[in-house]
């Protein structure tokens, strides 16, 4: 399948870079020397490019690599919050600690460790403008607009944040769940399957603030949030989505065992893990929103064998990874799980040339069997060889298959049809 191709953005790419000790002071006509033609607008003072942010539409902003961890995080959440749109990078890397990695890994899209690439600079930075032209396309926002526009619960601005800062909060986890007996219920029921995994048993928000990390629980919230927001209709018969969920849970904990296995970071791992629970609610979605469509596009790919993405593009015009990755960066998740989530079905369109969360849910996504079958369709990603050979990941593939094997006993007597 081509690459979805948004509008071209005609106007020139408008940068702002802050650097406080001067470290790049000729980085932006070094840039324009090697023939990139941003417009680069540099400062060396914090509160400067918040006011820049609420005054002008800039595509990305760039942080100098010795900002103090502290000042950095808390200027990225605002300058989060200020402009999501605003792609966020870092030029450089040096000695950090576990917090300022974290930091990195959460809130920025990428970092260039050799500031002076400008050829891969350029290159990446006009991807995710792409990317980012994709998922604020008008139609895509309109059919995930379509329960009304996007409302989170007070707290979870304040909770996702947290994730990045200040790592893991047991008393602020606890606030989530007890202000939200609902989902905190349906959440229980859920990590007391075997779906989930090995732990004890759950028996309420204690114990769920005390046996399952932040980060798990930051994908559940969401999870639970889209569940109740899109139902099954009462008359859906094709596939549970509550089989449909467990599923998802069985793909997230096998991501993170391949991403584990390819000694990513943990907080990739967690990525990994969080991409993969959410990865195919693009799918709820559809099928709660247009139930009737739905189902006759799944009963055409019967008929005429074809990848699920193909007939969801066919069919609606965009597919499931897209509508989920519309959905879900609304909700405050890193970068890289909002790309991972994106491009799960079709990682050849994602700018990746080593392992990453997405390489991870692409592979879990392609070894666990589908919720829906009918011959040779079936509701699930195809493995990519070419996205294999251009990570270079073929060597390992069989011991991820032997990684899936316990997962996959979970699914074998699931209803197909």
């Amino acid at each position: 399948m081509p690459a979805v191709q948004p509008a071209a953005n005609t106007l020139p790419t408008k940068v702002i870079l802050l650097d406080p000790n001067g470290e790049f002071s000729n980085w932006s006509q070094r840039l324009k020397l090697a023939g990139c033609q941003w417009d680069v607008f540099s400062i060396d003072d914090y509160e400067t490019l918040i006011n820049q942010l609420t005054t002008a539409n800039y595509d990305a902003i760039f942080l100098a690599y010795d900002l103090k961890t502290s000042r950095k995080a808390e200027l990225l959440r605002r300058a989060k919050q200020q402009s999501p749109r605003t792609l966020r990078f870092q030029l450089g890397l040096k000695a950090e600690s576990s917090d300022e990695k974290n930091v990195r890994q959460e809130l920025l899209h990428r970092t260039f460790d050799m500031p002076v690439n400008f050829p891969h600079i350029q290159k990446s930075v006009e991807h995710l403008l792409k990317v980012r032209r994709l998922l604020f396309r008008a139609p895509l926002q309109k059919i995930i607009q379509q329960r009304g526009q996007i409302q989170h619960p007070n707290y979870i601005k304040g909770l996702f944040e947290a994730v990045a800062v200040i790592g893991d909060s047991q008393d602020h986890m606890a606030y989530v769940l007890e202000s939200d007996e609902a989902l905190s219920a349906q959440i229980i029921k859920w990590v007391n399957t075997p779906y989930f995994g090995e732990h004890a048993a759950v028996f309420g928000v204690s114990d769920l603030t005390n046996k399952i990390n932040l980060r798990r629980l930051r994908g559940l919230i969401i999870l639970a949030n889209l569940y109740r927001t899109y139902p099954a209709h009462t008359n859906w018969t094709l596939f549970s989505f509550e089989r449909l969920i467990h599923r998802s849970l069985l793909v997230a904990q096998l991501a993170y065992d391949i991403a584990k296995d390819a000694k990513l970071d943990n907080t990739y791992c967690e990525q990994s893990y969080l991409a993969g629970l959410l990865h195919d609610t693009g799918i709820m979605v559809l099928a709660s929103l247009f139930p009737t469509k739905y189902r006759d596009m799944l009963r055409s790919m019967e008929k005429h064998t074809q990848a699920l993405h193909n007939a969801e593009k066919a069919a609606f015009g965009m597919f499931h990874g897209e509508i989920a990755a519309a959905l879900i960066m609304h909700w405050y998740v890193p970068p890289r799980v909002t790309e991972a989530i994106l491009f799960h079905s079709l990682p050849m369109l994602s700018d990746d040339k080593r392992f990453t969360p997405l390489t991870a849910v692409h592979i879990a996504d392609t070894l666990l069997p589908s919720v829906w079958k009918s011959g040779e369709s079936e509701m699930r990603s195809q493995l990519s060889q070419p996205y294999l050979t251009r990570t270079e990941q073929h060597a390992h593939l069989h011991r991820w298959k032997l990684l899936a094997t316990h997962y996959r006993s979970y699914l074998r007597q699931q209803p197909t049809s």
